[in-house]
């Protein structure tokens, strides 16, 4: 039965969805993976007329392969004319162009009729935000994690020995911070190199100082502030104030069945609206004696102030304002 429904939700697929680019700007959200993309994308979607584009740029996907013409990570990292590449390929998503994309209106959040699109942009892009930014007259989300638990909850980084490698990525690296991660990537400690995939990732859009037109938003303040950082979106994304805010931060988000046990059950007790600190700090519980502080040694050495040691929360500069928090 599983299968009947899959095949006939790809044959009715090119049916699913009427796109109309609207007045209001599409939404790009940034981030490393399993870091919250999944729930802010999902809060989004809870917009009207909004159309969900999840991770288009993974290579985990047949149809994005097709779509950029390579088939492993390496070629897609180096992709050398990925400005071309990555217009015209984002340019027939804004567009509902390609069927595989489109968010089928029998969904809980999918719409016949779209006028404004929500990416959440794994895998790529992140030394071309501002190209981003201009090239689709975008609004930049910029979506964080504190390394640690971003890194024990992410086993796998396909990309990370190849960042340094594209040209146009190694550029935006002082040759200090190049030369500490080289010697990271040269080591066979896997935790180390989840922490430097992270930094490589951030690297480009907080080293010289975040643009003030982008968003930043935390996993943190989205968990344990949940209506004041909804409200701050609401304000920097021209967004329609969200309704049913206490069931969506309720109920577990689509990546969830990647998550730990602990916070499954966390979820299925009931408690996510009423305890939302147990969600930034169960990573501490049975934590290796000097995890975090090796962490926070990398995040020094490649020059990111994003997160210190010791703290649940990013700096202050990165939180959504005080008056909005509880």
């Amino acid at each position: 039965m599983k299968d009947f429904r899959s095949r006939l939700s790809r044959m009715l697929s090119p049916f699913s969805n009427i796109h109309r680019q609207g007045d209001l700007p599409d939404i790009f959200i940034f981030s490393a993976p399993r870091t919250g993309s999944t729930f802010l994308m999902e809060l989004l979607a809870a917009q009207p007329g909004m159309k969900s584009i999840n991770e288009p740029f993974s290579m985990n996907y047949a149809h994005t392969r097709r779509e950029l013409g390579v088939d492993n990570w390496r070629d897609a990292v180096l992709l050398p004319n990925r400005r071309e590449v990555y217009g015209k390929y984002v340019d027939r998503l804004r567009h509902g162009r390609i069927n595989d994309f489109k968010s089928p209106f029998w969904g809980e959040y999918g719409r016949f009729y779209t006028t404004r699109n929500t990416f959440k942009i794994l895998h790529a892009g992140e030394d071309m935000i501002e190209w981003f930014e201009e090239h689709f007259n975008g609004l930049i989300v910029l979506l964080i994690r504190h390394p640690v638990p971003t890194v024990l909850s992410h086993k796998q980084h396909p990309r990370v020995d190849y960042f340094l490698q594209q040209p146009e990525m190694r550029a935006k690296f002082s040759p200090v911070h190049i030369a500490f991660a080289e010697r990271i990537l040269a080591s066979d400690n896997q935790y180390d190199r989840g922490v430097l995939d992270w930094c490589l990732q951030y690297y480009p859009a907080f080293i010289n100082g975040v643009n003030p037109r982008w968003t930043v938003i935390s996993y943190e303040d989205l968990s344990v502030e949940a209506n004041g950082a909804v409200r701050f979106l609401e304000q920097r994304l021209r967004l329609s104030p969200v309704k049913n805010l206490s069931k969506l931060i309720g109920t577990p988000s689509g990546s969830t069945v990647q998550s730990d046990p602990s916070t499954v059950a966390f979820f299925n007790s009931g408690k996510a609206t009423s305890d939302r600190q147990f969600l930034i700090e169960k990573w501490r519980q049975d934590l290796a004696p000097g995890l975090e502080k090796r962490t926070f040694e990398i995040l020094e050495g490649m020059g990111l102030d994003i997160y210190s040691y010791g703290s649940l929360f990013p700096a202050e500069k990165y939180r959504i304002p005080a008056h909005l928090r509880a």
